[in-house]
């Protein structure tokens, strides 16, 4: 039996449509029937002559309940796969028609893409024509995949890194689909490149550049780079410096100023209520950063990512800062889809901009805030294709990320049912944290962290009160917190009198009592109900 690309399975129906579904998968050379469910397997070079077929076999049963359509590698997808197949098909139409077939498979717009497939393209196999186009496709040339290997700074180019990188966007895009492509091409290409780029060869040249940890500069040697786009780099840099001091005559002084490592306030200390939860990402996080060689002597490796789920207002962002904070790591907090740009290829670069900073001011950690607006299930639609290179690129970092250092990637989502399960597998995000609402102990705990410096009243009970909390969610109580501070001034100051004629405030007058938090919980309670 040939190689399977897609299993669909759907049971006997009462649907008017399901004596078409049987002619449909009748034509199939794999259709086979057990226990009344009807199983069709179709095979790479099978899918081909039949896309049409199988299309509508697909919009007839894909609706049906227990139906299930199963696709190599990918397994049960939210979408199907079959659009980009098509393409791949007509791909393979045009080449027939060709002037030229044998060149065909090679161009693309005048771009000579080597691994006998144009649509494979997320590592260029040939070398950069100019520094610009270097710059536009940075991490994407095969060179750039490797490492010192010595003290004469001979290059090691990882070919199992490049060949792994090139057969997921193979996997990806199905073009093993294709009768034209072959896989075992493209490695032998990789394997014919040079196993060391040595640093006294003629024709290349070790690539530098300044590196600042938030306490000193200095020059990091990170890779090689052919030696003409090397000079040209150098002439570029060059340029730029000298329009620089035209313009700017101290622009010497603005560089020596250093930048700085942003490192939270938050600390434990303002988190109630989560004290289990605290202590696995300590162990998670914390662990690793301080104690590498633990990990080392157990031969593992740390998780990768951290998705921290659960209703919103429950503290997911604060942890994330507090344990920040408590490995002194650099924080970069991205907000949802904030990185998009509508440029081509834009949003890419400023993923890959994140992951180079987190990288210069390591240790780090990255927090993806929301999530869900960036790595949500994969669609075949075209309006979603942005969104798909986006992540794809994410999963692309995620799996060199042992390149970059000593960082780690938390996340947080209310709706962790949306996303892609491409970044939940393991060496991903697979560390998954749910954050529920406080318990009656965690509610106390909160509603006393952030009342500890507020003057309240002798007779308010506060253990009484926070009895009435439990089943809010810690933002909802800082809120009530808030909210009853402003009711005690409004209870007891004119706020036209204090703005207007600058009256003097008798401090040691305003003291929150409980009606004043009674008031700030029923509008809680009345924001909820309505």
């Amino acid at each position: 039996m040939e190689d399977i690309l897609v299993t669909i399975k759907f049971h006997k129906s009462r649907s008017p449509n399901y004596s078409q579904a049987l002619e449909l998968a009748q034509k199939f050379k794999n259709y086979t029937v057990e226990d009344d469910i009807n199983i069709i397997k179709v095979e790479s070079n099978e899918i081909y002559s039949l896309i049409e077929t199988y299309e509508k076999l697909d919009n007839i049963v894909s609706g049906w309940k227990d139906t299930e359509i199963s696709w190599k590698n990918i397994g049960n997808p939210s979408y199907s796969p079959y659009h980009y197949i098509e393409r791949l098909i007509n791909c393979g139409k045009c080449r027939e028609s060709a002037n030229n077939i044998a060149s065909y498979c090679f161009l693309d717009e005048q771009v000579i893409e080597g691994w006998h497939c144009k649509k494979l393209t997320e590592i260029k196999r040939h070398l950069p024509v100019n520094y610009e186009e270097y710059q536009r496709n940075r991490n994407h040339f095969w060179f750039e995949f490797g490492e010192f290997c010595d003290r004469e700074y001979n290059w090691k180019i990882n070919k199992e890194k490049i060949i792994l990188l090139l057969h997921n966007e193979i996997m990806q895009k199905f073009l093993y689909v294709c009768p034209y492509f072959s896989e075992d091409k493209v490695k032998n290409l990789v394997n014919d490149f040079p196993d060391i780029i040595k640093s006294i060869d003629p024709n290349w040249q070790i690539n530098e550049k300044a590196v600042d940890n938030g306490f000193e500069k200095s020059i990091k040697k990170i890779g090689v780079l052919p030696k003409s786009i090397f000079d040209e780099k150098i002439r570029e840099d060059n340029e730029a410096e000298r329009i620089a001091h035209e313009f700017f005559p101290n622009w010497d002084d603005r560089n020596k100023e250093p930048k700085k490592r942003y490192i939270p306030n938050e600390t434990f200390d303002d988190i109630g209520g989560l004290d289990e939860i605290i202590g696995i990402i300590r162990e998670i996080i914390e662990l690793p950063i301080k104690q590498p060689k633990l990990f080392e002597y157990l031969g593992i490796k740390p998780h990768k990512g951290v998705l921290l789920y659960g209703p919103p207002g429950c503290g997911k962002t604060l942890i994330a800062k507090a344990i920040a904070h408590e490995v002194k790591a650099h924080f970069i907090d991205i907000k949802g889809p904030e990185l998009f740009n509508k440029y081509f290829g834009q949003s890419e670069e400023n993923l890959r901009d994140v992951f180079d900073e987190a990288k210069k001011y390591e240790p780090s950690i990255i927090f993806f805030d929301e999530i869900d607006a960036i790595a949500q299930k994969r669609s075949s639609e075209e309006n979603e294709r942005h969104y798909s290179r986006f992540l794809n690129q994410l999963l692309t970092l995620m799996d060199g990320f042992e390149d970059y250092g000593n960082i780690r990637i938390i996340a947080a989502t209310n709706r962790h049912e949306m996303l892609d399960d491409a970044i939940l597998r393991a060496g991903r995000f697979d560390y998954h944290i749910e954050i529920k609402k406080p318990t009656r102990k965690g509610c106390k705990d909160i509603f006393n962290i952030y009342t500890a410096k507020m003057p309240l009243s002798n007779s308010f009970n506060k253990d009484k009160f926070s009895d009435r909390l439990f089943g809010l969610t810690g933002s909802e109580i800082a809120f009530i917190s808030r909210e009853s501070a402003y009711n005690c001034i409004r209870r007891t100051l004119n706020i036209n009198d204090i703005i207007s004629n600058d009256k003097e405030i008798i401090y040691n007058q305003l003291l929150i009592e409980e009606n004043d938090f009674v008031i700030a919980l029923e509008k809680i309670i009345k924001k909820e109900n309505i």
